[in-house]
């Protein structure tokens, strides 16, 4: 399975994983790359969410993209919202290879229920991630998908 995940310095973290592709090899979404239903689980302390969201493989590409050149230069804001923003996440170098990880979710739109997170990581975790999300943009391709 397809997935990629921010790791906290404690038990916190973001993990994002694929659930299914719309249009792949021959579809691309008018978003970029191609459709897909996403899940994600959020813990941040004592608060854990999970739920559905929807963008595409051009979107991931782009994060991927965003994080890999803020993780060579340790320094900068690199945020991340989703075409629907039900998703948003900052992720900020703060000092000495620290990071903030800021964002909010929100599954529904007709509801009130929105969690806000908050949390600590550092560059060292951001790895694992990037060598996740490369693999994704390596078999979906960027913004104009695979094939093109």
């Amino acid at each position: 399975m397809d997935y990629f995940l921010i790791k906290g310095e404690e038990k916190e973290q973001i993990k994002v994983s694929l659930n299914e592709v719309y249009g792949f090899p021959d579809t691309t979404s008018p978003f970029g790359g191609y459709d897909v239903r996403w899940i994600v689980e959020i813990t941040s302390g004592n608060y854990y969410t999970t739920g559905e969201l929807w963008y595409t493989t051009g979107e991931i590409s782009l994060f991927y993209e965003g994080l890999l050149k803020a993780y060579k230069n340790c320094s900068g804001i690199l945020q991340y919202i989703t075409y629907e923003t039900n998703l948003e996440i900052s992720l900020e170098f703060i000092k000495l290879g620290k990071l903030e990880v800021k964002g909010r979710y929100k599954e529904r739109f007709d509801k009130d229920n929105e969690l806000i997170f908050c949390f600590e990581t550092n560059q060292s975790y951001l790895i694992e991630t990037i060598e996740q999300l490369q693999q994704i943009h390596n078999k979906y391709g960027g913004m104009r998908g695979i094939n093109k």
